[in-house]
């Protein structure tokens, strides 16, 4: 065990608490998290905010937002990437976001950029009237081409953005033929990645169809291998439970 491992698995672990997460209760930006911190088998306190109480829920949080990490000793930690980083340094296989190769965690980075400019593209396009109203369209009384607005965005990010996007994500996977985005094995890029990309298939958003991945059959194969790994497909067995 490296000592960063040691040290990333002492402060989940060590403290007169229990490791907490918050966050709200579907597949949101905590999931990645969640799937690390059971692969590195670090129990923790999985508590899920419904919408309706999210206002109220706010004002309690440190920066009024979710996810939020709270360490066994207090410490409060606010930003996703930084908990999925903190859960990956505490592999002891070393796999998750190994500590030992400074190229294998570069790559790891560099895929992690991919999916941060896949993310902004996605929340553009699934823009709800709320949002509208926020940024442009004024109450909802005059927001008559809201929807028209909604369904442009939306079918600009499947007809132009996606393509360009998913592109990315196949790059990686052709470099070297590899398995996974980095790789021969699981990292916290695939982690962050299949949530992402498993987003547009979960018709979350009007006007993008839930088959919109069928014209990339190597990004599906890559999600059923991810799905295939022994810890994950664990995981995902406790939350039909």
């Amino acid at each position: 065990m490296s000592s960063n491992t040691e040290a990333a698995r002492a402060l989940l672990t060590s403290g007169d608490g229990r490791l907490k997460l918050e966050c709200y209760n579907n597949e949101c930006a905590a999931e990645p998290v969640r799937i690390a911190l059971s692969l590195v088998k670090i129990p923790f306190d999985n508590v899920c905010v419904a919408f309706q109480d999210l206002p109220a829920k706010k004002t309690t949080m440190k920066h009024c937002a979710m996810p939020q990490m709270t360490l066994p000793d207090g410490t409060v930690v606010t930003e996703n990437l930084a908990m999925l980083r903190l859960a990956g340094e505490a592999d002891l296989e070393g796999k998750l976001y190994p500590q030992s190769n400074t190229m294998e965690r570069f790559r790891i980075e560099q895929v992690l950029g991919a999916i941060a400019e896949i993310t902004r593209a996605w929340q553009l396009a699934v823009y709800n009237p709320v949002h509208l109203q926020a940024f442009a369209c004024g109450p909802e009384d005059e927001r008559t081409d809201a929807d028209a607005t909604i369904n442009q965005l939306c079918t600009s990010f499947v007809n132009k953005e996606m393509s360009r996007l998913i592109g990315y994500l196949k790059h990686y996977l052709q470099e070297g033929e590899n398995n996974f985005l980095c790789g021969g094995h699981l990292t916290i890029a695939d982690i962050l990645a299949y949530n992402t990309i498993h987003n547009f298939q979960r018709t979350v958003a009007d006007h993008v169809p839930n088959d919109c991945l069928e014209a990339y059959p190597e990004i599906l194969e890559w999600m059923d291998r991810v799905d295939a790994n022994p810890k994950v497909a664990a995981y995902k067995a406790t939350k039909k439970m």
